[in-house]
């Protein structure tokens, strides 16, 4: 199927080459750079041979008058269509266009109808001809250079309102994504560009969201402009299979396809070999949102690695999520108590495996701990990890330590909020895999500044497209991290299928919770409380000194101070209110544009992406009006005057 080019960019090819004028042009033959200039040049012979063949037709004194009749209308109505279609081009490329049309057709009249070999026709051919052709060569010249104030680059620019700027290199064109390098000019940063997102979206007639900016991390007035034309996440794909069955778990994990369809990807050892990293992934979610179906498919392809162990800890689903996982290799803890029991040996677990990889001379697991030692890569995989893991100090511990023995920990919860995990946590898991959320603060406890800054927005699916999601880690391309992507559609009878499920029942042995399972809120050792007990308490002597204390009831007590109490945070509702409140008397005051920078964070208590939206919301209602600058608004009245 052949796929429309959008108009909103300049032509121009793959790497290497470009496509002026409709050629492709490869950059190493000089042949080929001239090549689209010829059109001009080769029509100067094409539009004197015409006439010479037409005028001996034509000066029938019957068929003249009809002849001339019919030229002259042509050239009219061509002229007018020209300058008609031209409309939404610059003044100069319009002009320019009706001018040559107009040009061409007088002369093809004129010369059909009087001969084109007078001596005065045929100067005035070839003076205006190569005015002409060399007049669009060098509208060519100046568009393939990016510095046309009314065409190309500078046409597209301009109209986006930032004027000057240029695409630096050739337009990257892939299955359903088009990217760019734009080289700002000085005193414009990325953050320039990145405010005109859906200006650039609705200039190519494309949704919201489907234009993405990246700023080099090297140079402020450079960015990555990335437009992808499909929503190719509205339908989720048919899984495809293990994507190395009875590989090595160096390979990577496969859970999905990114909207311009590249392969959803992560890895977790660490290849000293490409300065990578073993990790640990934090996986957060809304209910609903698609973390279980995608974790199965994580599940099936550590399995069918054959350098890896997976150990799944669920404290309340049961067999329900992990029913398809029984007689593989898979190992399954199930219920609340036995998932705290295997944590705890665990630890003892990380510290005989660091000793054995320290014995072995492997600063880190590699396919050599296996190859020549048997030691498997193992995933510790703990669904509804706040209610395994409620002993901060025994988590941090985990995801310290682990990694160096070779165990990658998946935290999967519904959101990472800093009551339900500490900073120095946090702090040990290098990847993340964000689902949609209710609220986008949700997703600022996992995701990176720059993807949220980069147009990452979970918040936006909720649990409406399950299985979208966005994922940072070690190996995988920074530029990704705001990405979306969506995992595939499976079953479990698929996933089964494709496994070994030739080992022991695991369903039903003391893995299973017990419904009479005491749910104990603190994970305290009875032995250790024990010792407690035993440690005699040394009481003060009776008559000791009790320095200023004294039992006088009519003593006067000294002043205290008062202290400053913690305001509590507003609900939603009141937030919404409070910011309302504050647009009006901004509005009050004369200030005509706002943005969310400018909303003072006392009166909401939530962060600056949460404003963003609440600003875009108020947008929709009619209470703001958007200015074509991406999260700067005005007023409605102002709108109007204006």
């Amino acid at each position: 199927m052949k796929q429309k080019r959008s108009t909103a960019f300049p032509a121009v090819g793959s790497r290497g080459g470009s496509t002026a004028g409709g050629h492709y042009v490869p950059r190493t033959f000089w042949g080929s750079r001239l090549a689209p200039y010829a059109p001009e040049w080769a029509s100067l012979p094409v539009g004197y041979l015409v006439p010479l063949i037409a005028h001996p037709l034509a000066v029938d004194p019957e068929v003249l008058p009809w002849v001339a009749a019919g030229m002259a209308t042509s050239g009219v109505v061509l002229t007018g269509v020209t300058w008609a279609v031209g409309s939404e081009r610059s003044p100069v490329a319009r002009a320019h266009a009706t001018i040559t049309v107009g040009g061409v057709m007088t002369w093809l009249t004129t010369a059909t109808i009087a001969g084109p070999w007078s001596t005065v026709l045929g100067w005035g051919y070839a003076l205006a001809g190569v005015a002409v052709a060399a007049s669009w060569s060098i509208r060519k010249a100046l568009r393939k250079s990016g510095s046309e104030d009314g065409g190309g680059d500078g046409g597209f620019f301009a109209k986006i309102g930032l004027a000057g700027s240029r695409f630096d290199g050739d337009i990257r064109v892939a299955p359903n994504k088009v990217e760019a390098t734009v080289q700002l000019p000085p005193g414009s940063t990325a953050a320039d560009l990145e405010e005109r997102k859906t200006t650039i979206a609705s200039h190519a007639h494309l949704s919201d969201g489907a234009v993405r900016v990246t700023p080099d991390p090297d140079d402020v007035s450079r960015a990555q402009l990335t437009v992808v034309p499909k929503d190719m996440l509205k339908h989720s794909t048919k899984w495809p299979g293990l994507s190395s069955p009875g590989g090595s778990i160096m390979d990577p994990i496969v859970v999905g396809a990114y909207e311009d369809t590249e392969p959803l990807q992560f890895w977790l050892p660490g290849d000293p070999v490409i300065s990578r990293n073993a990790t640990h992934y934090a996986v957060n979610g809304m209910n609903g949102s698609g973390k279980t179906t995608s974790a199965k498919v994580a599940w099936a392809e550590i399995v069918s690695r054959r350098d890896a162990e997976l150990v799944v800890l669920d404290p309340s689903k049961g067999s329900q999520s992990v029913g398809f996982l029984n007689r593989t290799k898979a190992k399954l803890v199930l219920g609340r108590a036995a998932c705290k029991t295997y944590v705890k040996a665990l630890l003892s677990d990380i510290t005989e495996r660091a000793d054995r990889l320290g014995k072995w001379g492997l600063g880190q697991w590699t396919p050599e701990a296996f190859e020549r030692h048997g030691m498997a890569y193992r995933v510790v995989w703990i669904e509804e990890a706040t209610k395994v893991l409620e002993d901060a100090k025994t988590t941090t511990e985990l995801v310290q330590e682990a990694r160096s023995a070779g165990i990658s920990v998946i935290m999967s919860q519904q959101k990472s909020t800093h009551r339900q995990m500490n900073t120095d946590v946090r702090s040990q898991l290098g990847g993340s895999w964000c689902f949609g959320v209710k609220d986008l603060e949700d997703a600022e406890f996992i995701l990176s500044d720059e993807a949220l800054a980069a147009g990452a927005r979970p918040d936006r699916w909720k649990n409406r497209q399950p299985g979208c999601s966005y994922l940072e880690g070690p190996g995988i391309d920074e530029s990704r991290y705001a990405i979306p992507a969506r995992g595939f559609d499976v079953d479990d009878s698929d996933l089964a299928a494709a496994l070994d499920t030739t080992g022991p029942d695991q369903i039903g042995d003391a893995t299973m919770p017990d419904s009479d399972e005491p749910m104990d809120d603190f994970d305290i050792d009875p032995d250790d409380l024990d010792d407690d007990l035993d440690d005699e308490i040394e009481l003060p002597a009776e008559d000791s000194e009790d320095g200023d204390l004294t039992d006088d009831g009519d003593i006067e007590l000294p002043d205290v101070a008062e202290l400053p109490l913690p305001t509590p945070r507003p609900s939603l509702a009141e937030a919404r209110r409070q910011v309302a409140a504050w647009l009006t008397e901004q509005q009050a005051t004369g200030r005509s544009l706002v943005g969310p920078k400018d909303v003072p964070d006392a009166i909401h208590g939530r962060s600056r992406p949460w404003v963003s939206v609440e600003l875009a919301r108020l947008a929709e209602d009619g209470t703001l009006v958007p200015t074509g600058r991406d999260g700067i608004y005005t007023y409605p009245s102002v709108a109007h005057a204006a």
